[in-house]
Parts: structure tokens; sequence; C-alpha cells
């Protein structure tokens, strides 16, 4: 980290860390509590970060290897341009049950009612983390503000990973969300109120001078508009009890700041007094923001703004049962009847009666049809007779085909059923209306360790041709752990993915993890020429998803200066018209 920093023409705004929770590199693990080494170094204005998994994996300076037990991947954004929002939701804290065994066993339907709660406290958790996306971009900016979202989930969380993915996706359809399931890690919380569980220490706190200079120095590092959204929030969280402000209730109720209250010298000092700065955890105190470790939830980093050059690759590998091919660009097989369940309709595979219940509309595929022989059949035996894991559909109007993972769900009713992105609460709907699948290509798919490798191959030479003449500058890789680092019963090559990296772009840094389940957006089977998605993330497997900073080349011209007396007094002759 230090030979990062000092290599940093500007301080990092956003870091990256994945530690190893391995003991087996003497002894004992590189895993720490906050603060790590690595972590205690950087900015305290710089958003961190971190997961911890059974196995990291870097490409940097040539090397392509998982035996570090950390990797750092430091970033600069224009900070007048980028905002960040980290978050930490679902850890489980307030789900116990403290009633003891009394109400246990009785069958009077409490379990329901209970289960039903849980979920109710699920959607509000969820969609007071929507809530605060919306609250923390411009109020001018529309919901293309927020270009990457990372989530990281953890632990036995109390919330569905599905649902989170599916309405933060909902309310930011064009958003990138990645990442994965990690057995832990690190987030950098602001003690701007952004972390609604963090344990507050108990009555004033006096600021030393050291403490206000500390605070001062990161809030004039922020522009006035964010200031402005700081202090906002700040002033609301004072009026509601929630903050750390210590500040009279009239002049708090009396801070106006559509008046003169705007210089940017003005919200520094409204920060101070609201609090900002203060220690926000009697058990980690830090001056200004709390490093919290979190063994359970979904944790992660939220990064919006004009000025974040990121896009996402996604890729799966597998193999069409019909054709045999790794990448189909079409299927002879057509959807010819299917339909739509919305959520709460009556044979929905979730519905149980509970409105709050299957927030998801599912894909009613019926029969499929052959558009060379003609043969029809029913969808069921179309995919029991083709013995596949995978269904892929392909739109008329799109680039490869959405491929679904085949379980239980997906044929318990007795017809095909594909689950569509989750909607807001209560089954409301902010998209379009769901067309069914009738046209729609329909193709089979099963894994291949041929075909991943083959696919991420394929893939990233693709990517080589599209970021000609531009600046690749980092990636971060999220693979599944059943793709390395070592080989596998499917893939039989070590760290396929990585080494893929290596063999298209050896100079440019890859960091990340082999995670328990990958999220990104969903896995496509020929989508080969626009290979960047966004949107329609999801918590998938056997994945590896590829996050990519990449920048215009600046081609600087070259300048003639020649300041001799002619040459001065020839342009300024032509610069006053004179002839002289």
């Amino acid at each position: 980290v230090r030979r990062a920093l000092e290599r940093m023409r500007v301080p990092p705004s956003v870091a990256f860390l994945f530690h190893t929770t391995r003991g087996d590199r003497g002894g004992t693990s590189w895993y720490q509590e906050p603060p790590s080494a690595a972590e205690s170094l950087l900015p305290q204005d710089c958003a961190i970060l971190s997961a911890a998994c059974p196995d990291i994996q870097a490409n940097s300076g040539g090397l392509v290897e998982s035996e570090s037990g950390v990797g750092v991947l430091l970033a600069s954004f224009d900070r007048d341009r980028t905002t960040f929002l980290p978050f930490h939701i679902g850890s489980g804290g307030d789900d116990s049950d403290e009633s003891g065994d009394e109400s246990g066993g009785d069958d009077d339907g409490s379990d329901r009612e209970d289960e039903q709660s849980k979920r109710r406290k699920g959607s509000d958790e969820i969609q007071q983390l929507i809530d605060r996306l919306d609250e923390a971009k411009p109020a001018t900016a529309d919901n293309s503000y927020w270009k990457i979202i990372f989530v990281y989930v953890s632990g036995g969380t109390s919330l569905d990973p599905d649902a989170v993915l599916a309405r933060v996706q909902d309310t930011n359809p064009n958003c990138i969300i990645a990442g994965g399931v990690s057995s832990g890690g690190h987030v950098r919380l602001f003690s701007s109120g952004q972390d609604d569980d963090a344990e507050q220490c108990e009555g004033e706190q006096k600021r030393s001078a050291e403490s206000i200079a500390k605070a001062k120095n990161i809030l004039e590092k922020r522009t006035v508009r964010q200031l402005r959204s700081l202090v906002t929030k700040m002033i609301e969280r004072a009026r509601n009890g929630k903050g750390e402000s210590y500040i009279d209730d009239f002049v708090l109720n009396n801070i106006d700041l559509t008046k003169g209250d705007t210089s940017k010298e003005n919200l520094v000092d409204i920060a101070i007094s609201l609090g900002f700065g203060q220690q926000t955890s009697a058990k980690n105190p830090h001056d200004g923001i709390d490093l919290k470790h979190v063994e359970s939830g979904i944790f992660g980093v939220a990064i919006g703004g004009d000025g974040v050059p990121v896009s996402a690759v996604v890729s799966r590998g597998c193999r069409s049962v019909i054709s045999g091919d790794v990448a189909p660009q079409a299927s002879t097989w057509t959807v010819s009847d299917a339909a739509v369940l919305r959520p709460g309709q009556v044979g929905h595979p979730f519905y149980r009666g509970d409105p709050a219940g299957g927030n998801e509309s599912c894909h009613v595929i019926n029969r499929v049809k052959n558009n060379e022989t003609g043969e029809e059949m029913d969808s069921i035996d179309f995919v029991l007779r083709n013995r596949a894991e995978f269904v892929g559909i392909k739109r008329n109007d799109g680039d490869g085909f959405d491929l679904t993972m085949l379980q239980s769900h997906n044929v318990a009713t007795g017809h095909l059923m594909l689950i569509e992105m989750a909607k807001g609460p209560d089954g409301a709907t902010r998209r379009r209306e769901i067309p069914d699948h009738r046209g729609s290509q329909i193709d089979l798919f099963n894994l291949d360790g041929e075909a991943c490798i083959e696919d991420v191959g394929n893939k990233l030479e693709r990517l080589k041709e599209l970021v000609a003449g531009k600046h690749l500058l980092a990636g971060l890789m999220f693979s599944c752990n059943g793709r390395g680092p070592g080989k596998s019963y499917l893939i039989n090559e070590e760290m396929c993915d990585a080494n893929a990296w290596h063999h298209r772009f050896p100079s440019v840094p890859l960091l990340g993890f082999y995670a328990g389940g990958e999220i990104g957006p969903r896995a496509m089977s020929g989508r080969n020429m626009n290979i960047f998605q966004c949107g329609n993330s999801s918590l998938q497997g056997f994945t590896a998803v590829f996050v990519l900073f990449v920048v215009p080349k600046i081609k600087m011209g070259g300048f003639s200066i020649d300041d001799g007396r002619e040459n001065v007094d020839e342009f300024m002759r032509k610069r006053k018209g004179s002839s002289e």
C-alpha cells in the first residue's frame, strides 16, 4: 500500500482490498479485524471495501498468482464528479427471537406471521438502501447516476440477496451491480449517518482541536454540492434524534440552506457542528470514519457520477445441447405458447396467499416449436428429453441467449417457468409491462469445461478489439471457486480466467477473489459482439465477472513556441491588422 500511494499523483478516493482467510501461510491468517495494516495506511476520506475469501488472485507486474495474503487496488476519481456511498444491511442482529420457547410449538399461524413479518422488515431495509441511493445523488440526476454498485454477501444474512439485487437494479436499471459471496470483509462507513446500525457513544463528547482539524481537512476536499447534500442529511438525522449534533434545537431548526448558509466555509462549519468526525463507535474509535468488520450481511459501495469509466463483461461457458455450439447465434426452436404470471396471481410458484410474498413475475413457457421440421411439443418434455442444465431465451431484438439455471421451482407446476427480475415492494413495478416470450428463440445448454475456456477467451479477444485506441487501466474479477484457482472436475486448467486475461493484457493489473456465488449481469450465450453488459444483475454460479476501468487515450499535440522579436512583431501586426 505504501508503494502504491507513493506512485499515485493524487490520493486515492476508493480502495479495493482482497484478503485470504486461509491460515496455511505461516500458520496464521492474513485476514485481521480492523484496522488491518493495509487499511490503516489509507486516507481517512478514502472509501474502503475489502473481501475475505479462502482464495484470492492477482495479475500484477507480469505475474499471475493466488498465493499472496492480500491484494490491493487503489483508484482516484474526480471528487467533484463522483459520489461514494458505502453500506451494510441485513446483518440479522435484530432477528433473534427473545420470547424463548413459550410461543414455539403452537400451531396457530404465528410462525407464518413471523415469516411474513421478517419479509416485510427485510423489504423495509431494502427500501431504506434504495432511499439512501436516491438521496445521495444530485437532485437533477436521473436513474442512470449510479454507474456501479459493488455488493458482497457474507454469513447468515437476514435478507434474500436476490431480492436485494432485483430491487436495487429495478430502481437503477442501467447500473452495473457486481461482486460475490465472501467469508466476510470490511467496509468504511463514513460518520455522516450512512450506517444506521453503528453503535453510538452515549453522552456528549468534547471535540479536540485535532479532531476538528481532521474533520475540516476531509470536508474541505468536497464540493459545495457534496457538502450541501451531506449537511441536509445530517440536519434531518439530527432533527429525528439520530445524529451526533449537540447544537441548540433553536439553531438547528433555523438552519436555512436556501439563504446565506451556502458558502463552502459555512457548510463545513455546519457539518462539524452537526457532529461530522465524531467517534461513531466506542469499540472502534476512528475519527471521521467507521471501518466496520463484517461477518454477516450484505455490504458494499456504490459509485456514481459522470466521472466513472466502468464496464462489465461476464463469461460462463455453456454448450448448446441442440447444436453443440459454444456460442450459438440462433436456434431452430421458438416459443409457441407462453404467458406471464404476476406477483400475487394464483398459479405463481411462490404464491401462498400472502401479498408480501412472491415479488417476482414469472414467464410461463407452455409449448415450443421447431421451425425447420414443424414439430411442436410441451416445454417440460422439451427440457427432459434434452437433459439440460440451463435454458436460454433470445428475444427477436436480443443479443444472445439469456441463461437461466434450471431448478425444481422452474418445473414444479408442470410448465417451464422462468423468473423475471423482482419488482418493487408489494409487487409494484416501475418498468414497462413485460411481454411474454411467444416468438422468442429457445435453446438448452449444459456446462462444459472446454466451453468455459473457449468462452472467456472469445470474450477477452473481443474486449481487446473494443479497447483498441483506449486505455484499459485495471480490472476486478469475481470468479466462481469452481473455476479456480486449482484445477476442477470440469476445467482442467489452473486459474483459467486469470491466465486468459494475462495472455491478452499482460501489463494490466487484475485483482479479485474466488467466490461462493458471483454477482453480475446475467450470463448470456452467443453475445459475441457487444460483450459489455449492465443491468439485469443476479447472484449466479460458475461465471467470471470482469469489472473494467477504461478511459480514452489523450493525444497531446505538438506545439511550436517561438517568442523571438521578429515572430512577436509579426504576430502583433497581424492582430492589429497593420501592414507596418
